[in-house]
């Protein structure tokens, strides 16, 4: 925690534990008390996402490396280096 900034509620947790801080006019503008659950995600991802994740994003980063540098291999490359 920076210098500037102090513990208003509740208290500083460990590294084993979960959460995360939120200023003290951000919580009261959006209604959050201590303590409070936010949101709860019980779905744990099937072995099909461990594959489809990866390989998309293969495809995802390839295709824009390929459109990005269309340009530079439409032109000679003595064009680009001078």
């Amino acid at each position: 925690m920076q210098s500037d900034n102090r513990l208003l509620q509740g208290r500083w947790w460990t590294s084993a534990e979960e959460g995360f801080s939120v200023e003290a006019g951000v919580a009261q503008a959006l209604g959050i008390r201590l303590g409070q659950r936010l949101f709860s995600i019980s779905m744990q991802p099937g072995p099909l996402a461990w594959v489809a994740g990866p390989v998309a994003g293969m495809l995802i980063f390839g295709g824009m490396a390929w459109l990005g540098s269309r340009p530079l291999l439409s032109r000679p490359s003595a064009g680009i280096l001078c």
